[in-house]
This record gives structure tokens, sequence and C-alpha cells, in this order.
């Protein structure tokens, strides 16, 4: 039971072992990180969609459409294998 706990112990503090936790945990803050910028960036987007809306109410459906066609243009012309479902067949 005692070589157990030394042995455990040692495999708790060795440097390979650290070295992956600050590998997970640096992971997990970078991808926190880029959670928090999408969430920010939604709500900007919501605040100037309103704005858009008290300009012309009309405006999103021209802009959407348009924006869907400049996506695919933009995925064709230079994404190439962008295209599909998302799904693997």
């Amino acid at each position: 039971m005692l070589h157990h706990l030394r042995s455990s112990g040692r495999a708790v503090l060795s440097p390979h072992t650290w070295k992956i936790r600050i590998l997970f945990w640096t992971g997990a803050v970078i991808v926190g990180l880029v959670a928090t910028g999408f969430a920010i960036s939604s709500e900007h987007a919501n605040d100037w969609l309103h704005v858009l809306i008290e300009v012309s109410p009309y405006a999103p459906f021209l802009l959407c459409p348009l924006g869907l066609m400049l996506v695919s243009w933009l995925t064709r012309k230079f994404f190439h294998g962008t295209e599909g479902s998302g799904i693997p067949r």
C-alpha cells in the first residue's frame, strides 16, 4: 500500500503529467475565450439588426438573400471542398 502511494505521488508531481494538464487547461481557456467572443459578436450583430430595422423594416428581406449569395460565391470561388451539408456520408 505504501509503495502504491509513493508511486502515485510521483505520477502526480511528474513534469510530463503537468505538461499534459497545462496543455488541456490552456485549450479549455482558449475555447472559453472564443465562445465568449462569439457571444459578444452575436450581441453586436443583434444590435445592428435592430438599428437596420429602424432604418427600414424591409432591409433584412433584401440583405439576407444578398448575404447568402455572397457566402455561396465565396465558398465556390475561394473555399473549395466546403460545400455540402456538413453531415459525413
